[in-house]
């Protein structure tokens, strides 16, 4: 979808625009997010997998690596969608702060009632993970985990110190 001034957005902010119309790096994983990974990708630059030698990102680089590609992931597992900003310059402050930098909006946790108000608030936020590789970002029960990563634009790359 091309976003447009006009256009009601229907996303975290109208800075998340950007991040939405452009091209992307998606990548599926066949396992779902447990609560130890949420917890991981919050305390960006650390390991919790250091002294397991059979753990993938034991060296606490592989989700740091997404930051050479993209300024905002976004991670949608389990009714759940994540995205980070650790910048600040996409999601909106009341969301988000350097000691937290992103925001996590939970579907499993609402009552279907909100649920739907949800949806329906940040549709536009959902849509690009809607259908792709069978993904519901509402559905606590779909198994999988999908990263979506929006290519940095040119001036980005400038700015960019992550």
């Amino acid at each position: 979808r091309n976003f447009h001034a006009a256009d009601p957005p229907y996303m975290l902010g109208p800075e998340m625009a950007e991040t939405l119309a452009g091209g992307a790096l998606v990548i599926c994983s066949d396992a779902p997010f447990k609560e130890e990974d949420w917890d991981a990708l919050m305390v960006l630059r650390s390991s919790r997998k250091k002294d397991d030698d059979v753990q993938t990102g034991r060296n606490g680089i592989g989700a740091n690596s997404m930051f050479h590609l993209t300024d905002v992931p976004s991670i949608c597992s389990q009714g759940r969608l994540l995205t980070l900003d650790p910048q600040l310059q996409y999601v909106p402050s009341y969301y988000a702060s350097e000691a937290s930098p992103g925001v996590m909006i939970d579907f499993g946790v609402c009552k279907a009632e909100e649920a739907a108000q949800l949806q329906a608030l940040y549709a536009d936020q959902l849509a690009p993970f809607r259908g792709l590789f069978g993904c519901d970002p509402c559905n606590p029960d779909w198994g999988q985990a999908l990263f979506r990563l929006p290519l940095r634009a040119p001036i980005s790359c400038k700015a960019h110190v992550v």
